[in-house]
């Protein structure tokens, strides 16, 4: 798995994985974006020093996209997608791995949030060592502690 930064022109490809409707089903939000919104929120996402996007590549193609948001001090927020395409062949996986070793911010600890019915990402994110911290009937947060100290 190769990683990129995300761009501007990502735009369209971060959106159409973002509507997809199986991953909406899955989505904490799952609204249907509108690509006016969407280009809002990437441009800012991109502009922000607490926020990084990375592209995953494999063969050539990109198959979907890993994200931190800094909440606060040394804790992100970590969400991922992969292209309906890409699903099952294991790229989430490397997707993940190689985000959180490439990932620039100053982080001690990794959060996940996810839906408690979407079962193969808390088996995903309980599969790169991510432990649940709390359980409600909307969310499942997971945790783990980043594997190195970073900064940029």
């Amino acid at each position: 798995m190769k990683l990129r930064p995300a761009h501007t022109t990502d735009g369209p490809l971060l959106l159409a994985w973002r509507n997809d409707p199986a991953a909406r089903l899955m989505s904490l939000d799952q609204r249907d974006i509108s690509r006016k919104e969407h280009e809002a929120w990437l441009a800012a996402k991109l502009q922000s020093e607490d926020s990084e996007i990375w592209i995953g590549v494999a063969d050539g193609r990109p198959v979907g996209q890993v994200r931190f948001d800094l909440l606060e001090d040394g804790v992100a927020v970590v969400s991922i997608a992969v292209a309906h395409a890409a699903r099952g062949r294991g790229h989430g996986r490397r997707l993940l791995l190689a985000g959180i070793e490439r990932q620039r911010l100053s982080l001690r600890t990794l959060r996940a949030q996810v839906r408690p019915e979407n079962e193969a990402s808390l088996k995903l994110f309980q599969g790169c060592g991510f432990c649940e911290t709390s359980r409600s009937d909307a969310s499942v947060t997971l945790e783990r502690r980043a594997t190195r100290p970073t900064g940029r």
